[in-house]
């Protein structure tokens, strides 16, 4: 009786971690839609909060993006592939 007793328990267990889990993630996701920002222009995004642009993905620019505004930036696919920072690297020239 106790093995039978101890396999509903875990089933219980993980079903119930996994309604938990599935939970959390939609709770985040929400928050995350509702609060991020498209921005063009570089310094749209000295805003703050979640943003998303186009970035070229290059260390050099991952890396004065970060100097220059503290940001942590994440990769997402796109089918762009223009690059709002060097834009403005090109602009200011």
């Amino acid at each position: 009786m106790t093995g039978c007793y101890n396999s509903e328990l875990v089933k219980a267990t993980n079903d119930m971690l996994a309604d938990i889990q599935d939970e959390l993630f939609n709770r985040a996701k929400k928050v995350f839609k509702e609060n991020i920002t498209t921005v063009e222009a570089y310094d749209e995004l000295k805003e703050g909060g979640f943003v998303r642009a186009c970035w070229c993905s290059s260390q050099t620019c991952e890396e004065r993006i970060k100097e220059e505004t503290g940001a942590t930036l994440g990769w997402f696919p796109s089918k762009r592939r223009d690059c709002f920072y060097v834009a403005r690297i090109a602009a200011e020239e």
